[in-house]
């Protein structure tokens, strides 16, 4: 499988090295609209292993990453009945994405499991997800790896400006946003006995999360953990096991609580502590009323719509403004932007299979004794989805092939591995 996993490294390291490329002169797009690099790492995988494109085990075809496949398809073809260039384009890269990585990832992590070879891409994953936490923890001090992409990457806080990390990304939230699912994805692959690895990879991604002052993808997580916690806890004392395990669970949900309780006290006083203010807490109180505000805006837009957009959209960023940075004008909360863009039926679409694996990692954290695929499952997916209340993240490529990862791994891990 040698040609196999390096298909797989040159792919990941393609979507995650350079996730974002400006391409502001095609098709009349914004300066800082962005593709990705990864398909080009696809490409270079499919000639290495063009056997997992056409080869798909029946199995995947009634799983939640499929429902994401259904959704591409569904959004490029109401892109291309909009006859919106930028729609067709942006849709068409977003199916291309959900199609390839869907064929192409369940049929390597069948063969790895088959051949014995998870530990291989386990290793991968480690080396990818290293480079990308610490490209983004350094970034705070050497400054952004692609500085004509970057923005936002500052926050004045009193008289001073803070350095927000962006590493490999174009702005702090968007690196964020792959590390809430690209640590738990990698922290999913390493096996529960390696558990330096995993504390050292799990305290570094918090580190980097952090650095990059993004309070959404901050709290989004916090909040995440905070549920897996709360199971782990009421599982406890369901089966009677209040002891050393229920105790530990019980502390580490008390500090992420204090930790959530402080942010959330910071965003309704106006007097907080300036080092609370790098987060954009406290005195950013006008920024979280200025995001309801835009929520409210473009859902006034989406009623005012047609009763066939309404249901079905008017296609892949549609509605879209560019602002003065170049940057699509968004309603900073993704379920609206797909309302607007794909009406109610393809919200439905796009919500069903990650409700679906969501609930699934769920029940199976409920009813296992031992879990860990299941918990690093719950808190990328929950993290992600939280995330996405106020942002539109979940239409960038890196994000949308993390996703599908995510959800091949734990079906495989359930449907093969288990059994």
């Amino acid at each position: 499988m040698k040609q196999d996993h390096l298909g797989f490294f040159i792919f990941l390291f393609c979507l995650l090295i350079a996730p974002e490329i400006s391409l502001g002169g095609l098709a009349g797009l914004p300066g800082r609209a962005n593709l990705s690099l990864g398909l080009v790492g696809l490409i270079i995988w499919i000639m290495l292993s063009p056997k997992h494109l056409i080869r798909v085990k029946r199995l995947f075809y009634s799983t939640p990453a499929y429902g994401m496949v259904v959704f591409s398809i569904y959004s490029l073809l109401i892109s291309f009945v909009s006859q919106n260039m930028t729609s067709m384009l942006y849709a068409s890269q977003f199916f291309v994405y959900a199609f390839l990585v869907f064929r192409m990832v369940s049929g390597y992590l069948v063969d790895a499991v088959k051949n014995n070879q998870l530990k291989v891409t386990s290793r991968i994953f480690l080396l990818i997800t290293s480079i990308v936490i610490i490209g983004t923890i350094l970034s705070v001090w050497l400054g952004p790896i692609y500085p004509e992409q970057a923005f936002w990457r500052a926050r004045k806080v009193e008289d001073r400006w803070i350095q927000r990390a962006v590493g490999f990304t174009g702005n702090p939230n968007s690196a964020g946003a792959i590390l809430l699912l690209l640590v738990p994805l990698c922290l999913s692959f390493l096996p529960s006995t390696a558990n330096r690895e995993r504390l050292i990879l799990a305290l570094l991604g918090v580190v980097a999360i952090l650095t990059t002052f993004s309070r959404s993808a901050i709290l989004s997580g916090a909040v995440a953990i905070c549920v897996v916690l709360i199971v782990h806890g009421l599982k406890a004392l369901a089966v009677g096991r209040v002891k050393v395990k229920l105790i530990n669970t019980v502390l580490a949900l008390i500090v992420i609580m204090v930790l959530f309780m402080v942010s959330a006290v910071a965003l309704l006083s106006t007097e907080s502590a300036s080092w609370l203010g790098a987060f954009g807490l406290g005195a950013d109180i006008e920024g979280l009323e200025e995001r309801v505000t835009i929520w409210n805006i473009w859902y006034s837009k989406w009623t005012e719509m047609s009763l066939i957009s309404q249901l079905f959209g008017a296609g892949f960023r549609s509605g879209a403004e560019v602002s003065i940075y170049g940057t699509f004008m968004t309603p900073h909360n993704f379920y609206i932007e797909v309302l607007f863009d794909f009406g109610i039926f393809g919200l439905l679409l796009f919500i069903l299979p990650l409700v679906w694996a969501i609930l699934h990692a769920l029940a199976r954290v409920i009813t296992l004794r031992q879990t860990n695929i299941e918990d690093m499952v719950l808190i990328g997916m929950l993290a992600s989805a939280i995330h996405n209340m106020s942002e539109t993240f979940f239409y960038s490529p890196a994000i949308l092939s993390l996703i599908l990862i995510l959800m091949l791994l734990f079906e495989i891990y359930v449907s093969v591995i288990t059994h």
